[in-house]
């Protein structure tokens, strides 16, 4: 009776031994170096001593699984003194940990219990797509004489869209922006007209909606003017003694300037003059206290809003 009490005994401390190893052996895992490890990334933890063939007392395979679930799962370590001794699975660690480590036990030909360790990387997580739709801000347009340049931007990544035209509402150009979704939107345009005004609006579109702004205007440039007024019928009259009147037309408004002296050439940075900076097509300026039967010489001139100016050939007149 004392040797089977004995034996019951010795069998008891025998399976729990046997269960305790792998579970010392996972948490001694962390203390081994790589070399220490099968470069396949797979870690034989034993309980006993003694060569691995794979294969069980049923010559089955009992390799390394992928299985967390059966009737063999635990969620500790700790787990492993409680698990029923025929389950497949040996033990795994919390969802939260950095790899996936799973142990699987099998028996070897001499049926010596073992557990295998695998380890798998979690995939990377990917990062949500939007969940709003996109709000647009600081829409900007600055011209040239022909071009434009749109810009805004928006809160989420979005594809953008222009759309413009001389007409408002109808008559749109459409223009896409990048195909990719951006935060950054930017449109150039080329070919336009001088000196006019455009109506625009942007759209901003995701997945889940669309932004559309306030119909918009820009006005581009006017092309710079350097061309000169054309002066043309220049006269000189006289209604009274002493004075003289000049004369004289233009092609675009522009104002009067009149020259005049005793002597020629007329130095204009230094003669004597009158003007007027009203800008007129027909020009009439009345120069008096001049000196009687005597000959001047004067030049008429006219300069545009541009500040082009066009000066006459000198003419003479006697004053009576």
């Amino acid at each position: 009776m004392m040797n089977n009490f004995t034996k019951t005994i010795s069998s008891l401390f025998l399976a729990a031994s046997l269960l305790l190893t792998p579970a010392f052996a996972l948490a001694d895992r962390g203390n081994k170096s790589d070399s220490e490890r099968n470069l396949s990334g797979q870690t034989e933890l034993k309980a006993r001593t003694g060569t691995d063939n794979g294969k069980g007392n049923d010559g089955k395979n009992r390799g390394l699984g992928t299985s967390n679930s059966g009737p063999g799962r635990v969620n500790s370590i700790h787990g492993l003194l409680n698990r029923h001794h025929d389950d497949d699975e040996c033990a795994i660690l919390p969802a939260n940990a950095t790899s996936s480590l799973r142990m699987f036990r099998h028996d070897d030909d001499e049926g010596k219990h073992k557990c295998r360790v695998a380890t798998t990387t979690p995939p990377i997580a990917t990062p949500p797509s939007a969940s709003t739709t996109p709000i647009e801000s600081g829409i900007t347009a600055s011209t040239g004489t022909s071009t434009a340049a749109i810009a805004f931007t928006t809160d989420v990544p979005a594809v953008s869209t222009l759309f413009y035209g001389t007409q408002n509402p109808f008559s749109f150009v459409k223009v896409l922006g990048s195909p990719s979704e951006l935060t950054s939107h930017a449109f150039s345009l080329v070919g336009l007209a001088a000196n006019t005004t455009y109506f625009y609006v942007v759209l901003a579109s995701n997945a889940i909606g669309t932004a559309v702004s306030n119909i918009l205007t820009f006005t581009t440039s006017a092309i710079a003017d350097v061309t000169s007024p054309i002066v043309s019928s220049v006269t000189a009259t006289s209604t009274s003694v002493g004075s003289a009147t000049l004369s004289w037309t233009t092609n675009e408004p522009s104002t009067s300037k009149v020259f005049f002296s005793t002597t020629t050439p007329l130095n204009l940075l230094t003669t004597t003059s009158m003007n007027s900076t009203s800008l007129v097509t027909n020009h009439s300026i009345t120069v008096t206290t001049l000196a009687t039967t005597t000959t001047y010489h004067f030049v008429v001139s006219s300069t545009d809003a541009s500040g082009n100016t066009a000066t006459s050939s000198d003419i003479s007149f006697l004053v009576p």
